[in-house]
């Protein structure tokens, strides 16, 4: 997994006990009158989680090694430098 996929996990897991606290605080009868309330402090939270989220996400799929291109079904001559065709044709001329 590595180092950013343990960075994601944390990202995680610090998510879920914001969400758990922020529903922990819903409960108390000042809530409705807080600022983080009228302010929607959760949703501008969340934007940024969900941003950080697919940054780390984005930087993972990176590093992934890609796979080679497959050469199956294709002729020397469909993959070779147009040099190397022209030389090739040359030669049979000759």
């Amino acid at each position: 997994m590595g180092y950013l996929g343990k960075r994601i996990d944390i990202l995680n897991g610090y998510w879920e006990a914001f969400v758990k606290t922020h529903r922990a605080l819903g409960r108390f009868p000042e809530f409705d009158e807080s600022n983080y309330n009228t302010e929607d402090e959760f949703s501008a939270i969340e934007l940024i989680f969900s941003e950080t989220a697919d940054r780390l996400q984005a930087e993972v799929e990176k590093l992934r090694p890609k796979p080679a291109p497959s050469n199956a079904g294709v002729s020397t001559a469909d993959s070779a430098p147009p040099q190397a065709i022209a030389y090739f044709v040359v030669k049979q001329i000759n």
